[in-house]
């Protein structure tokens, strides 16, 4: 049974530790900045019921709009890590605020930032389509998952528009290795081609059978369900008989037996995607297929190595909300028992004499100076305390919609 008494100990730690250091975050990006801030505190203000943290967040809000006025203008943006984009700013602050208004009993009304975010990104959107960049942070998905959750929240013509412009630059950028197969290369990683749900087939399979379930591509759209299913075929076809990791990272395999176990490498995220585009291509075999794997995932416990640390990204919190919303679509115990165990998990990967952030660290600290990461909404204790409230309080809203694996 969970220690809900040590849950709250820890989340009172992580607390003290975000008012102490939050004013370091200074972009208001969704995984490193302000935008995850705002969620912590909305998340916060429905757990403790206590107003500070709605007022708070409106502040957070409200100075996220005057940093974004400023970099709107640079004529040259300065990204903060390798794939790093000005879509990925502006769009991660949009999410947030549809988060707010949509996913909480609040009377907040963003519409007129709405228009001007999309306006931007419109803009930015096509930039990345020019380049071929699809990726989730650098390219045009950075902003296509703004548009998608927009349009699932509001239904908005403008934002479908945008949608179908990313399939059809999708459908030109396609690489076939072989007549039914597909790829896509990922420009700001040297061209590589990546599998998995950051940066490669993965994510594209993904938000192509988001876009069929939200009804913007009609199920008799073949065009593009043809290419959903080439791209679900070379996927399938990279497949190894290793259970420390059934996809490789990259195409070519590099050979590395041990795959990450995180919601963004590794195979997770990999067959949540094939499962979910089998539902699209009543493809009842691949349906079959991935579900055992799925479930073979559930297994694979106490995977310290290659689950680096508590947080979202790289983490035990990431890996939870995976089985989460699995569970959330296919009512299997399998799922519900996975995504409770790595709730529990999380806070393995704590060191408690270790004062700071609340003992928690995230994979990359030993190669940076930047420990404003191990705050974080993405990689660190934001993210972390909000996937421990979920754990105590399964009534608070899934997180799915802010996450790479989508709405």
């Amino acid at each position: 049974m969970r220690n809900s008494g040590y849950f709250k100990k820890v989340l009172l730690e992580i607390d003290s530790e975000v008012n102490a250091k939050s004013k370091y975050l200074d972009n208001v990006t969704l995984e490193g900045g302000k935008s995850g801030l705002v969620l912590y505190n909305l998340f916060c203000h429905q757990f403790y019921k206590d107003e500070s943290y709605r007022d708070q967040a409106e502040q957070q809000i409200d100075e996220s709009i005057e940093i974004l006025s400023e970099i709107s203008t640079l004529k040259k943006f300065k990204p903060d890590f390798k794939t790093d984009s000005l879509s990925n700013h502006i769009a991660g602050f949009g999410k947030t605020l549809l988060f707010a208004q949509y996913k909480f009993d609040y009377d907040y009304d963003f519409t007129g930032l709405y228009e001007s975010i999309s306006e931007i990104l419109s803009d930015l959107t096509e930039r990345s389509l020019e380049a071929g960049d699809f990726d989730i942070n650098s390219g045009a998905f950075s902003a296509g998952y703004f548009f998608l959750n927009r349009y699932y929240h509001e239904k908005d013509e403008s934002s479908k528009n945008v949608l179908l412009g990313i399939i059809s630059a999708l459908e030109k950028c396609a690489v076939y290795p072989k007549e039914n197969e597909v790829y896509w290369s990922s420009p700001s990683l040297e061209n590589q081609v990546y599998l998995g749900l950051s940066h490669g087939s993965a994510m594209i399979i993904n938000f192509i059978t988001k876009l069929f379930e939200l009804k913007v591509l009609d199920e008799d759209n073949h065009n593009t369900l043809n290419l959903l299913e080439k791209a679900v075929t070379f996927v399938i076809n990279q497949k190894r008989d290793l259970e420390s990791g059934y996809f490789p990272s990259k195409y070519p395999d590099e050979g590395i037996k041990e795959a990450q176990f995180t919601i963004c490498y590794g195979d997770l995220g990999v067959l949540y995607s094939l499962y979910n585009a089998s539902a699209i291509l009543k493809n009842d075999e691949l349906r079959q297929e991935t579900f055992e794997l799925l479930i073979a995932c559930t297994r694979r416990k106490e995977d310290i190595r290659y689950t680096f640390d508590g947080g979202i990204t790289y983490g035990a919190s990431g890996v939870a909300c995976v089985f989460k919303k699995l569970y959330e679509i296919t009512n299997d115990a399998h799922f519900k028992l996975a995504y409770e165990y790595w709730y529990d998990q999380i806070l393995k990967y704590r060191t408690p004499e270790v004062k700071d952030f609340a003992g928690f660290r995230n994979r990359f600290e030993r190669l940076q100076d930047d420990k404003v990461f191990n705050l974080t909404f993405g990689w660190g204790i934001m993210g972390i305390g909000i996937c421990l409230m979920s754990a105590l309080k399964p009534e608070l809203p899934g997180i799915s919609e802010l996450l790479i694996i989508g709405i």
